[in-house]
């Protein structure tokens, strides 16, 4: 969203040049409903130098990318993880007071927004992951069932399970029972990779097995949480040279089809008006050429994505 790093004029600018050089693509990240973080007002105003309202905005992010917004509700929020209240961010578990009800009421509130419910309506579960919502609360398949259940009746037509397991877990356990199209997980930083990132393929494997209805379709993306300097686009940004991200980069792009998983690009990381952390920017960090890492990444978008 506009804030210290992008007006909102900039970011649509951006995402127009990237529509032009690859076609139509997705937006990840941009709307989330967080609990007490507090939950998007789509007639919202003041957005940088928009003049309109928030929705009005995200309708022109939109359009400007020809592809989809796909908004995303958090499941700290449901049983009361440590990251949704305003304390350090962490995931505890019991640390703030459960709130089935406001996850509910977040993920309805981003209907509101006219783009996504005039679109596919597509939901990413953030923290679905075996580390938060699932090893929370044990879940069972009727518990699951009702969960999706609700989230249905919103008026939701598809559903992205965010699933990023440790590097020792190689067996997937956090079933959603046929109730989600796709899976999102991450991809996280190993300097003893020739690619610097260990992508864990016996999980993805274990999940295609067990919930064979994903069809293949795995999301992965450089890790972003915990959003300090150990996470995988920390780590990404301080330990390599501008050579050895190139060679990261097409290495992720290029991977795709043998080990199963679909390459969320990183344009813009971190990029919150409040963040202070590493910021990862494709448009501005430069190749040893001169170039931004933007051009790279729309070559190889170009490359390997049909």
């Amino acid at each position: 969203m506009p804030g210290k790093y992008y007006k909102a004029t900039q970011l649509l600018s951006l995402i127009s040049s990237i529509h032009q050089a690859v076609g139509n693509f997705n937006l990840v990240g941009v709307i989330q409903g967080a609990g007490n973080k507090g939950t998007p007002n789509p007639a919202a105003t003041g957005v940088s130098d928009w003049s309109g309202t928030l929705d009005s905005f995200v309708t022109a992010l939109k359009t400007a990318s020809g592809g989809e917004i796909i908004a995303e509700a958090n499941l700290d929020v449901y049983f009361g993880a440590n990251d949704t209240c305003n304390g350090p961010q962490q995931r505890t578990v019991g640390a703030c007071t459960p709130c089935p009800s406001c996850f509910f009421k977040d993920a309805a509130s981003l209907l509101k927004f006219s783009a996504i419910a005039n679109g596919q309506r597509y939901l990413m579960l953030g923290s679905w992951t075996p580390g938060a919502f699932y090893a929370a609360l044990k879940p069972n398949r009727t518990f699951v069932q009702h969960l999706f259940q609700n989230l249905t009746a919103q008026g939701w037509n598809g559903f992205i399970i965010e699933n990023s397991p440790p590097k020792s877990s190689k067996k997937f356990k956090a079933y959603d029972y046929g109730d989600a199209q796709y899976a999102k997980m991450g991809l996280f930083f190993d300097s003893s990779s020739p690619s610097h990132f260990y992508v864990n393929e016996p999980y993805i494997v274990s999940m295609q097995r067990q919930e064979p209805y994903l069809k293949g379709h795995v999301l992965a993306e450089i890790a972003t949480q915990p959003m300090n300097q150990t996470s995988a686009i920390g780590r990404f940004i301080h330990n390599l040279n501008a050579t050895q991200q190139i060679a990261a980069l097409t290495a992720l792009a290029a991977n795709q089809k043998s080990e199963k998983y679909i390459f969320i690009y990183p344009v813009l990381t971190n990029q919150s008006p409040d963040y202070t952390g590493p910021v990862w920017d494709a448009n501005k960090v430069l190749q040893p050429n001169g170039r931004s890492f933007l051009s790279l990444i729309t070559t190889l978008m170009n490359q390997y994505n049909s």
